[in-house]
């Protein structure tokens, strides 16, 4: 961004765009830090619908779901005569790396590790499919332990999306607790607990303006121009000394120019 070329981004413009978890995940993640940042509002609506809207809001409204509809919009119990699949991450390792990326404040690695992980509980759930389960108490062990995961996962999505994290705790009808109470085996919810089904989805899928489209799009052109004037200007500058000094090599007097090159053929 640059004042003279007037492409400067104000952030309550682009709020008025994007929500402003999104504005912040997006800086956090596109930062490396001590490193410059490109910055588009085209390329925050992409991360808000692909990344926030299919990837973590949809797994929200599933887990949701599917409780509301296999158990009765309650925390399932724990199934102890079901045997327990695989969780889709492990509590300690991942505890582990984000503490890494915090400590060394590689706050894009924190960011690409937490929608890993949301793509991990996705496809647990996917791979699990409870709405086709026959066995009843399968299907809720499953419910259960995608219900804990987010739970767990709130807390970490908390700093960097802590509008979303409020969100999913006020649904799973729980408060986060410290890091250090949660449960590496997954047992944080009490079974029973009636969950907040909310109205609206959690993220909404965002349309970019066409308005601000054609002035980032009148933008560049302008930027294109004025980089052309200023390779065109430093052409002309060029010839302009060329024939100076052509002029001025023409211009000496015979013995002086016989003496210059008798000096250079020397």
């Amino acid at each position: 961004m640059s004042k003279s070329l007037g492409n400067a981004v104000s952030p309550f413009a682009a709020l008025e765009t994007v929500p402003s978890d999104t504005l912040r995940f997006f800086l956090l993640k596109e930062t490396v830090f001590g490193a410059d940042l490109r910055f588009s509002l085209p390329a925050a609506v992409s991360l808000h619908n692909n990344e926030l809207a299919n990837g973590l809001g949809n797994l929200v409204h599933r887990c949701i779901s599917l409780a509301v509809k296999f158990s009765e919009g309650t925390v399932p119990p724990r199934r102890q005569q079901v045997s327990p699949r695989a969780p889709p991450f492990q509590l300690s390792p991942f505890c582990s790396k984000m503490q890494a990326a915090m400590q060394q404040t590689a706050l894009r690695d924190a960011c690409l590790l937490l929608l890993e992980t949301v793509r991990s509980i996705n496809k647990f759930l996917t791979d699990a499919a409870p709405w086709a389960c026959p066995a009843a108490e399968r299907r809720q062990e499953d419910i259960r332990l995608t219900l804990e995961c987010l739970y767990t996962l709130a807390h970490f999505l908390s700093p960097f999306l802590p509008d979303a994290a409020n969100q999913i705790f006020h649904q799973l009808n729980h408060p986060p607790v410290s890091f250090f109470q949660l449960s590496p085996w997954f047992e944080n919810l009490k079974p029973g607990t009636k969950l907040n089904p909310p109205k609206d989805v959690l993220f909404q899928i965002l349309q970019y303006p066409q308005e601000h489209q054609q002035h980032q799009q009148q933008q560049q052109q302008q930027q294109q121009q004025q980089q052309q004037q200023q390779q065109a200007g430093g052409g002309k500058q060029k010839q302009q000394q060329q024939q100076q000094q052509k002029q001025k090599q023409s211009s000496q007097p015979n013995g002086q120019g016989n003496a210059q090159q008798q000096q250079e053929a020397h």
